[in-house]
């Protein structure tokens, strides 16, 4: 009896350290196939009329002439909550009317309200259809899209990474705003 106990143990333990690397692994990782990438092909964002969680409809007019950012996530999956942060700093770094921001989802949005107001998120999350995932080419989340007139120039997948700095700095490329200076840059130009 002490035996199957002490081997019941074994395996509960051994499933739960199981448990702690695979979510280990999604959070370094992404929930999805790693790739950042500049836009090689012009994915345009196609026509499309969503209703937000706050109840406000959205549709491509909002983001079809300058910049944009589009990102893809979902509420379960652990470093989508990181890219909703970063995107939620894009947006306040650049204004929301200097730089829409979008969020696109498959799910029923309502799932993304307890994300919402415990990272105090503004941005509009919009429920979409497949059709727009399947268009965008959206195979791995989350996904970042810069838009310039609506055609994609630049993508991140996976969780917030290296490229963020590149991300935003082709922003403030297409925003007309000088890059920001690197204060250790500055430092070795000084010496």
């Amino acid at each position: 009896m002490k035996k199957l106990q002490t081997s019941r143990r074994i395996k509960e333990r051994a499933a739960a350290l199981f448990c702690a690397v695979a979510a280990c692994a999604i959070l370094i990782s992404g929930c999805g196939k790693q790739q950042n990438k500049n836009a090689e092909s012009k994915n345009e964002l196609p026509d499309f009329k969503y209703t937000a969680l706050d109840g406000k409809e959205y549709s491509q007019k909002e983001i079809e002439k300058g910049p944009a950012v589009a990102g893809f996530l979902v509420s379960w999956c652990a470093p989508c909550a990181g890219e909703l942060l970063a995107l939620q700093e894009i947006r306040d770094e650049f204004g929301k009317n200097r730089l829409p921001v979008l969020v696109f989802s498959y799910e029923d949005v309502s799932k993304f309200s307890h994300l919402v107001d415990s990272l105090k998120i503004d941005i509009p999350i919009l429920q979409a259809d497949s059709s727009l995932f399947t268009a965008m080419h959206i195979d791995a989340i989350p996904t970042r899209i810069l838009l310039y007139d609506g055609s994609e120039i630049r993508r991140m997948v996976g969780a917030p990474s290296f490229e963020e700095t590149a991300f935003r700095d082709e922003i403030r490329d297409k925003l007309g705003i000088p890059k920001k200076r690197n204060d250790s840059t500055d430092a070795a130009t000084k010496k």
